[in-house]
């Protein structure tokens, strides 16, 4: 094998490639043959070798170093300024940045180039890709065109787009924006504390660094005002910021905040008018899916995918720099977290393909989030653990993503795991997972913020209840070959069933999602705020309940409590028809009127079954927010019953519980098709009446 040289001029680096003085152990002066050759002039970097020398502020020499032994780059925080992957932490950010496809293949460009003079320093720039040619030009062409924005520019509200263009006014911005952080930051806290406004300076600083956050912002708090001077509001804005999502999709710059803010407009939906709930429901689910994939193709185009990657390069201090970098590495995050939900929720392919989130894992020694997350970590008198919440989110939604790998890898798949029972396996395995793993770590863990924990923790029984569904209806279709009205859907019991702990299970999740519902969250006013997953997660959990009570998975014993549980679940949806979650009551509730057609029992039951007494509810309600959580086999839940909620029965209408009526919207007979879907508890399916439709058309392809 031949020596390597050990020098090589800036041309031959350039076009990387050997640069040829002669022979290796005496080699010629310069020029070298490829410089002779094509007439260019032959030069050499100075070298750096033999030890500790000070450094010279050599632009050239800094972009020698090859990409792929360099960390990523710290992204600006100016809104219009997007820097290479894959230069020199030293090195000042670039103007352009390449989308990120591996640490070796990025733009190379940096805004340093800026001070280049002569050809020879242009050539030393590498050139991996079209984009650092088209660098290259532009730098030539224009170049100043980086400063978009002056640092010395002053904050001020009357330049915010919503309020030039007469939407918003400027007492109206910090009320919403107020709303906001106090009611629903903390389901899903992005921002940290340093970053939340609360001066009308900070209000305007806010508003001219974060448009499209500040915009978004906006739009969600002012769904929930709707009425004297700010009847119509939501409508406006949302048709703004609608202006801004089309900008982006032909190809306008885009910054953190973007990413943040098209995040959460996905788990707070804007107001749809529509009296079609299938056509809307359909709607929110492509809106969601479709706003989650422009964020994650906005985060591709920055890099923050390759953030995950990079820990701090300053241990026990925290830079601009570092602040930067959790930044990004949060809002990657959010992108993973969000792209799994609502890809597995409705059933669609992820829009991020490449590897998972590479974090430590939570453990009792060290916790894991306050590494992971250190913008978020707990801050007494100013910031809850944050940082927890989303450790305890990613925990959840790498389960769940292995889950769904394993379980609905493809139909054919998962038609033979159903007709073999091979998944039992696989469903300990998750159980144990959850078990010993995740309610381990997690199940002393005490939040300040009370909604905090209640999500989690449905987060967590919804997890449940997505694993143990697969037995549930892989049984009721193997059942369907030996089903007879005598016999019903098992041979003698549910307990003789090998799926029996697998169906149990599931119905302890969904109940205990349905008490934090009714108990926790609904009593404390807390359910108007919940983002928009939630309410399918209850819209699962009912489904699942109504379909064991169908086939008799429930015991005698429990029917009745269930079957009032549901009903208070329906009243406490319906507490605001202005609300999403009045929309999903009323599904449920004709879904209950469905199965009641071919259960007489139930209708008994359910006449029975009146609202909570006063002298019931004083009795056991108390101070919704004074009882403490209490351990079960679920995991952190709330303590009490199902009767022990207040109800404000005086605004429902009582004819949705009629449960004797003579015309339901299907006959028991074609619903029976209903129980056999394999798809049905994927996803949020069950929630559409398009869904109920097709699943009694049995059009499945099984």
């Amino acid at each position: 094998m031949s020596a390597r040289a050990f020098r090589a001029c800036l041309h031959c680096r350039s076009r990387k490639a050997r640069c040829d003085l002669g022979n290796i152990d005496s080699p010629k002066d310069p020029p070298c043959a490829r410089c002779r050759r094509e007439r260019v002039k032959c030069e050499f970097a100075p070298s750096r070798r033999g030890g500790s020398r000070r450094k010279k502020p050599s632009i050239v020499t800094s972009k020698l170093s090859s990409p792929t032994d360099q960390p990523t780059a710290s992204a600006s925080s100016s809104p219009s300024d997007y820097t290479s992957d894959n230069i020199h932490p030293a090195i000042p950010a670039a103007p352009l940045r390449q989308p990120s496809q591996a640490a070796s293949e990025g733009s190379s460009f940096s805004s340093s180039s800026k001070h280049l003079n002569g050809p020879a320093e242009l050539a030393a720039q590498s050139l991996h890709n079209p984009e650092d040619a088209m660098n290259l030009l532009v730098f030539q062409a224009q170049p100043g065109a980086d400063a978009r924005i002056s640092p010395h520019a002053r904050p001020d509200l009357s330049k915010f787009p919503l309020v030039v263009e007469g939407i918003l006014s400027h007492e109206q911005y910090p009320i919403l924006v107020n709303l906001f952080f106090t009611k629903m930051h903390f389901f899903f806290p992005m921002v940290p504390f340093t970053r939340i406004p609360r001066t009308p300076e900070e209000m305007a600083k806010f508003a001219f660094e974060e448009q499209d956050l500040a915009s978004v912002i906006v739009v969600i708090a002012s769904r929930y005002m709707n009425e004297g001077e700010w009847a119509g509001l939501h409508e406006k804005t949302w048709a703004f910021f609608k202006t801004r999502l089309a900008d982006l999709m032909s190809g306008e710059a885009a910054t953190i905040g973007t990413v943040e803010a098209l995040l959460l407009l996905s788990e707070y939906l804007p107001r749809i008018r529509s009296d079609d709930s299938t056509a809307l429901h359909e709607q929110e689910n492509r809106m969601a899916w479709n706003l989650t994939g422009m964020a994650v193709r906005i985060g591709y185009m920055m890099g923050l995918d390759q953030k995950t990657f990079i820990t701090s390069s300053t241990p026990g201090s925290v830079t601009t720099e570092d602040n930067q970098l959790n930044r990004e590495r949060l809002a990657w995050t959010y992108c993973y977290l969000f792209d799994r939900q609502i890809s597995i929720r409705i059933g669609k392919a992820f829009w991020s393909r490449g590897p998972g989130l590479c974090f430590h894992a939570q453990n009792d020694n060290e916790p894991a989030a306050h590494t992971n997350f250190p913008s978020l970590k707990p801050v007494a008198g100013l910031q809850d653990d944050y940082a927890s919440v989303v450790q305890a989110y990613t925990d959840l939604t790498q389960i769940l993503t292995n889950a769904h790998d394993i379980l609905y890898p493809s139909k054919d798949r998962t038609i033979t795991l159903v007709k073999v029972g091979e998944y039992y396996k696989y469903l300990d395995a998750f159980t144990r997972s959850m078990n010993n793993g995740f309610q381990t770590n997690w199940q002393n863990k005490r939040w300040d913020t009370a909604p905090m924990a209640d999500g989690v923790w449905m987060s967590f029984h919804y997890l449940r209840l997505y694993v143990s569904s697969f037995a549930f209806q892989a049984h009721v279709q193997r059942s369907m070959s030996n089903y007879s009205p005598e016999n019903g859907y098992f041979a003698w019991d549910l307990i003789s069933s090998p799926d029996a702990k697998f169906v149990l299970e599931g119905a302890d999740a969904a109940t205990e999602i349905l008490k934090i519902c009714t108990n926790r969250i609904h009593s404390t006013v807390g359910l108007s705020w919940l983002p928009w997953r939630f309410f399918l997660f209850f819209s699962h959990a009912a489904v699942y309940l109504l379909k064991a009570l169908f086939i008799e998975a429930i015991p005698g014993a429990d029917q009745r409590g269930i079957l009032h549980l549901l009903k208070h679940l329906i009243v406490a949806l319906s507490s605001d028809p202005q609300h999403p979650g009045a929309r999903y009551a009323r599904l449920l509730n004709g879904l209950m009127k469905t199965f009641c057609a071919g259960k007489d029992y139930w209708a008994e039951s359910m006449t029975r079954a009146a609202s909570p007494t006063p002298q019931t509810m004083d009795s056991s309600m108390g101070d919704a927010t004074e009882r403490q959580p209490s351990v079960s086999n679920g995991g952190v839940m709330p303590g009490g019953d199902v009767g022990g909620v207040d109800f404000n029965m005086d605004t429902i209408d009582m004819d949705w519980f009629d449960m004797t009526m003579s015309d339901p919207f299907t006959t028991p007979a074609e619903f029976s098709h209903i129980l056999f879907s394999h798809e049905a508890l994927d996803n949020d399916f069950w929630t559409s009446s398009v869904g109920m439709q097709q699943a009694m058309s049995g059009d499945w392809g099984m």
